[in-house]
């Protein structure tokens, strides 16, 4: 049995499809960001079967919250550089915080929102364990309509979790600007 040129040409086309695809998963990466005092695995590691390579950057116990803005742009630059994707992206932040650290803490979310944007990724998550206080609450949710509102032309959606905490405010999907309303509305997260 003797194949035409044109079957060939479109199962090429095809295999060469899928490699460049799985190619393409294979480089890409999860980036997670850890506040000192935050780091669990529980939550942050990837899907098996998903294929990411996880990039942690965590702050150490004597490390000011500086040198772990330092440390992510220079990872988020090393990944450009390497032409590495990053899939999604974790920032898993402390439930009390110094003025200082907040403002790094904007400054590390605002770094890694423009790489998911540049790497075509979809969604950031903010993720803050117990305990937990209205305050966190009020500048998690703030700092996630900032970052929707100063990147309109990205299309990367922010999931903010409160993680086992009873608030009276809801953990939720800020929808990327733009964007289908694929994602379901905000929901509490027990």
């Amino acid at each position: 049995m003797s194949l035409s040129r044109s079957t060939i040409r479109s199962e090429l086309a095809s295999t060469l499809r899928h490699l460049t695809a799985d190619a393409s998963r294979r480089s890409a990466v999860r980036l997670i960001v850890a506040e000192k005092g935050t780091l669990g695995q529980d939550d942050i590691l990837p899907e098996p079967g998903k294929g990411l390579e996880l990039v942690l950057v965590a702050q150490g116990v004597n490390e000011p919250a500086s040198e772990l803005l330092s440390r992510t742009e220079r990872r988020l630059a090393a990944l450009e550089r390497a032409d590495r994707g990053v899939a999604d992206a974790v920032l898993l932040v402390r439930a009390s915080a110094d003025p200082a650290t907040r403002a790094v803490r904007r400054q590390v979310a605002r770094a890694v929102m423009d790489r998911l944007a540049r790497s075509g990724s979809k969604e950031l998550t903010v993720l803050a364990r117990r305990p937990m206080d209205p305050e966190l609450c009020d500048e998690l949710l703030t700092l996630a309509e900032t970052l929707i509102a100063d990147s309109k032309e990205a299309r990367v959606a922010i999931r903010v979790r409160f993680d086992g905490a009873e608030l009276e405010h809801s953990s939720g999907i800020f929808p990327a600007p733009g964007a289908e309303e694929t994602t379901a509305p905000p929901q509490a997260i027990a």
